[in-house]
Order: C-alpha cells, then sequence, then structure tokens
C-alpha cells in the first residue's frame, strides 16, 4: 500500500506556522494560501546544524580539520567520503 491508500496526504512546499487545539496552522509557499487541518501527529523534516563543539578541545593537540556534519549538514555518502579523504592527508 502506498500512503494516499492508507489516508496519508502530503503536503509538500508548506510552512508550519503555528499548531493550537489539535490544528496545524500552515501557509503554502507557493501561493501564501493559509491551510488549518487537524492532524493525529505532524512529521517534521528539519535541516540538522552543525557541531562545533569539540574543534576548539582537539585543535589544541593537533592539527584538526572539520569534516562531515561537522563542518554542514550532508548525507551520508558525502560525509564518509569527505572523512576518507580528511584522514588520508594525515
Amino acid at each position: 500500500m502506498v500512503m494516499p491508500e492508507l489516508g496519508i496526504r502530503l503536503l509538500p512546499s508548506t510552512t508550519l506556522t503555528e499548531i493550537s487545539q489539535g490544528r496545524g496552522h500552515l501557509v503554502s509557499r507557493v501561493s501564501g494560501e493559509a491551510i488549518e487541518e487537524f492532524f493525529d501527529f505532524v512529521v517534521a523534516a528539519t535541516s540538522p546544524q552543525p557541531q562545533y563543539s569539540l574543534y576548539p578541545v582537539f585543535s589544541r593537540y593537533a592539527p584538526t580539520q572539520l569534516v562531515g556534519d561537522a563542518l554542514a549538514p550532508r548525507d551520508a555518502m558525502m560525509a564518509f567520503r569527505e572523512g576518507d579523504r580528511a584522514g588520508r592527508t594525515v
């Protein structure tokens, strides 16, 4: 079964602006139309944020290079390749 057959509706190109009293308040990023719907649950896909917290610690002891998600969010294969490249330069 595919999602529409299960009663699941996808709302791409919308921004969730508020949730109140079981309703999601959305705005279409294409038309600007306001949409208000009741939802059982909301799945939000968000971009991860890079984490730099260990860089200052490690860089005090050895040459250090930020790679992978520490540098910027990316897919796993790009992060693996970048880490491999950084490891080969050591």
